[in-house]
């Protein structure tokens, strides 16, 4: 039976990384080690997590993708998990893992969420939101989340681990992966997280998230019409978002129109919401709030990917892809 290593990038992580540790001593698998990679936190997170695993340690903050990497260097298992240091993981998270691997003959398996560690509003419409976009997705699929992430160790290397240099780098890898190896989805092995409290952090999250995926599409084109993780109704809500919100100034009623649409094409989703006791006004706020986010995010997206070809058509040493 293979040697699972579980890795965890940390910074600043001393509030929660010990419910992280925590459920992972309480793992059913046995035959796995804990290496935490501190990316130069400044509060006690390499403290804590000294008491439960291997903990290596950067003079210098260098980013998630680059904390993974050195992470599994410092790793022996056959087979790399990963995680994130605020998410609690269930008992069977492993023993899960491994059979995925070894009944779907992978080399490559990951999951989503099962629920929210806090039970504010946001946190519980960000658990929701993902959970219900992703009810539909298939067995097989082309990109992963990190937090719930796992890997043979040859296909890993294989691939070129995780790009350092850019966030989305789980979309990146994942995606490199699905090009040679199939990925499982696993819906059942799902893995708690903290989602941000705030209306602020959480949308300052999707402005992120939107702007980085583009730059991960300009240079994956072929991840725009796989079958992600994430799924495609997405495209069809950003486009409306787009429309409503070009139309704002001079033709107020087709951007009431748009916002209108906005919430129909949501409809099942803000029925999920009042089954799980979510205000649905309220909610229906958030996601118009939301949907003008991402949509700024994606705008800033396509200025780097611009810039990147003017400098690469000028011979201005552009920024690698990778």
């Amino acid at each position: 039976m293979p040697k699972i290593s579980v890795v965890i990038p940390a910074y600043n992580a001393a509030g929660f990384i010990d419910k992280c540790l925590e459920s992972l001593i309480r793992q059913t698998f046995l035959d796995f080690e804990i290496i935490v990679a501190d990316d130069a936190s400044t509060d006690e997170t390499a403290s804590i997590a000294a008491r439960y695993a291997k903990v290596t340690r950067s003079e210098k903050n260098q980013g998630v993708g680059a904390a993974r990497n050195r992470g599994a260097d410092a790793s022996s298992g056959e087979i790399l998990a990963f995680t994130d240091a605020d998410v609690i993981l269930p008992e069977n998270w492993l023993a899960n893992i491994l059979r995925d691997i070894e009944s779907f003959r992978v080399r490559c398996v990951g999951g989503g969420y099962s629920g929210s560690e806090g039970n504010s509003f946001i946190e519980r419409f960000a658990h929701l939101e993902l959970a219900h976009r992703r009810k539909n997705t298939p067995a097989f699929v082309k990109t992963l989340v990190a937090n719930n992430f796992a890997c043979t160790r040859d296909v890993f290397y294989e691939c070129g681990k995780f790009p350092e240099r850019y966030v989305c780098e789980d979309l990146r890898l994942s995606f490199k992966i699905s090009q040679k190896y199939e990925i499982y989805w696993d819906k059942d092995n799902g893995v708690l997280h903290h989602f941000k409290n705030s209306l602020r952090g959480y949308l300052k999250q999707q402005f992120r998230f939107a702007r980085d995926t583009v730059w991960s599409y300009y240079c994956h084109p072929g991840m725009i019409f796989s079958k992600t993780h994430q799924g495609q109704g997405i495209y069809l809500e950003t486009v409306l978002t787009m429309i409503t919100l070009a139309a704002l100034w001079k033709h107020p009623l087709l951007s009431l129109a748009g916002m209108a649409a906005i919430v129909i094409l949501n409809r099942s989703f803000l029925l999920f919401l009042r089954q799980n006791r979510l205000p649905l006004a309220k909610s229906t706020g958030v996601i118009l709030v939301r949907d003008i986010v991402c949509v700024m995010g994606i705008f800033s997206g396509i200025w780097n990917c611009l810039f990147h070809l003017f400098r690469s058509i000028s011979g201005r040493n552009p920024f690698p892809k990778e």
